[in-house]
């Protein structure tokens, strides 16, 4: 400020030398009315405490700065977190893919295993159904044949036999049951 009174003031003096009334410049030089406006600034500025305004405005604003470059900081921070996250995230998708695809081979092979088995102890059980199936018509067979023997041989008896060959058949019949029962009861 003083570089811009300092020449109006050499002004002021060349002409207050010219004139010699330098109070005359002075009221009609802008010069006046600038300390005047000056003075009434400077008035309000302390009456109304307005510097101190302007540091607090001033501090509030330099405060703001410094927690904008602070949450600044911040997202950067959770920005380059997020990054790392993000390609890890990629590695992971790719692992859990890989073990579902490992994981669905095991339980797939598992399945067939299973499927095989259960297969094989189903041809089994079939194998063993068709054995006692076999054995029981076997036995059901040996005991129709030996019915029709037995019928066979009593018609065949009762008409070449006489009744003296009856009697004697029976009573050898009598002494041979108890061993004939014996051995039925061992099988």
């Amino acid at each position: 400020m003083t570089h811009l009174v300092q020449p109006v003031f050499f002004l002021l003096q060349e002409q207050a030398a010219e004139n010699q009334n330098w109070w005359q410049t002075l009221v009609h030089s802008n010069v006046l009315n600038f300390l005047i406006a000056a003075a009434f600034l400077v008035w309000i500025f302390c009456r109304y405490n307005l510097l101190s305004y302007l540091d607090n405005s001033q501090l509030k604003v330099i405060q703001e700065l410094k927690d904008a470059e602070e949450k600044r900081a911040k997202a950067l921070t959770d920005l380059e977190e997020i990054e790392k996250r993000t390609a890890q995230l990629v590695q992971e998708v790719d692992s859990i893919i890989q073990d579902a695809h490992h994981t669905a081979e095991l339980v797939g092979q598992s399945l067939v295993k299973n499927a095989e088995e259960e297969a094989k102890k189903i041809l089994e059980n079939a194998q063993k159904r068709i054995a006692l199936e076999e054995k029981t018509i076997a036995r059901d067979l040996e005991h129709r044949l030996m019915q029709e023997a037995i019928y066979s041989a009593k018609q065949l008896l009762e008409t070449t036999l006489t009744e003296e060959d009856k009697h004697r058949s029976i009573e050898s019949f009598v002494t041979l049951l108890p061993d004939l029962y014996a051995q039925e009861v061992k099988h």
